[in-house]
């Protein structure tokens, strides 16, 4: 192949690829580092330790009151049953109660009848609870009986009764009435989570949480910033021929438009242009990692760490547009005069020679 005293421009695809697997690169890196390095430091750091421990000691406390409420059953590991797995053993308690009064082993009549009125000033919770019950549940499945609370009629007790213990079928209706006591546990829920003792273990929580997030995208971005300098950024910098990482693997170069290699202050400037407007493409698999609650942590000062995918993503469309409309260069190129060109093969005034 032979060229005649020119640059030959990088093809569109292969700038691309350059991108991508510069960006592939780093976010790789910047996982190792999460994973390997940054979390297992943070789980070592007693500041950390403070506000991890606080934030579930904290979770502990609204689990306790919604506990002592009968509105959360744990498990053998101390996390909550699942909804469908407590609202099996509502029905339980309901099929095999023991006490006096079904209220006393009944979940939500533990709550409305015995627990509620301690909390707040209720003349009849007996008559309280029977008509939010009847306005929650459907007919035909639950019978009253004077002085207590609805209970299972005898057809719906056993049926039910005979598949909680795997001896029959799930009745049709099983799902309505999942979906009636949910909906009466979650206003019951509700109301508890305005209380006072709640509210102040759910202040400590939150304030944790925040914290604690605060500190993981902190580690984040530092795991970052250490990947793209040393894939990235240096070497695009300390290299004449502005190549990163991932243009060397795409047999690529950043050059004067006349085909000097530009200025270290042009490469600076490049360089830092493409950190910024990449950031958002290195980080966002790790957001699904942490999870995107996690971005919206605020660090001192009130600073949100979501404002940086946010600039990052404009910067990358305001640079990055250009490239299809402009002779394939990115805005910041323009400013600079600058161009990407292969480095596939070796450019004299006459000939080409493949490498």
């Amino acid at each position: 192949m032979e060229k005649e005293g020119c640059l030959v421009e990088e093809t569109l695809s292969r700038r691309f690829l350059s991108s991508f697997l510069d960006s592939t690169l780093v976010a790789v890196v910047t996982f190792l580092l999460v994973y390997f390095a940054a979390i297992p430091l943070l789980k070592v750091t007693p500041a950390f330790i403070e506000v991890h421990d606080a934030t579930f000691t904290s979770i502990e406390g609204m689990y306790g009151i919604e506990e002592e409420a009968g509105l959360t059953l744990l498990n053998s590991d101390g996390n909550p049953l699942t909804p469908a797995d407590h609202f099996n053993e509502y029905l339980r308690r309901q099929i095999d109660g023991s006490g006096e009064k079904a209220y006393e082993d009944d979940l939500l009549g533990h709550y409305f009848v015995l627990y509620r009125p301690t909390l707040f000033e209720v003349k009849d919770p007996l008559g309280y609870f029977i008509g939010l019950f009847h306005g929650t549940f459907p007919e035909g499945y639950f019978v009253d009986v004077p002085g207590d609370i609805p209970v299972l009629s005898e057809n719906a007790a056993m049926e039910l009764g005979l598949y909680l213990s795997g001896k029959g079928e799930r009745p049709g209706y099983y799902d309505t009435l999942l979906d009636s006591y949910l909906a009466l546990k979650g206003e019951a829920l509700e109301e508890l989570s305005g209380t006072t003792a709640y509210l102040a273990h759910y202040e400590r929580y939150l304030g944790g949480f925040t914290s604690m997030a605060g500190y993981e995208m902190g580690a984040l971005f530092m795991a970052f910033g250490l990947s793209h300098l040393s894939l990235a950024f240096l070497p695009s910098l300390i290299d004449p021929r502005g190549r990163s990482l991932g243009r060397r693997l795409a047999s690529s170069a950043v050059l004067a438009t006349e085909g000097k290699t530009l200025p270290f202050w042009k490469r600076l400037l490049l360089a830092f242009g493409s950190m910024a407007s990449s950031a958002f493409v290195s980080l966002l698999p790790l957001l699904f990692t942490f999870g995107f609650s996690v971005a919206t942590a605020s660090i001192v000062g009130g600073f949100d760490y979501l404002y940086v995918f946010v600039v990052s993503f404009v910067l990358f469309l305001v640079d990055k547009l250009p490239v299809l409309v402009n002779d394939r260069q990115s805005l910041g190129q323009l400013l600079l005069k600058a161009k990407v060109v292969t480095t596939r093969y070796e450019i004299s005034e006459k000939t080409t020679t493949v490498k």
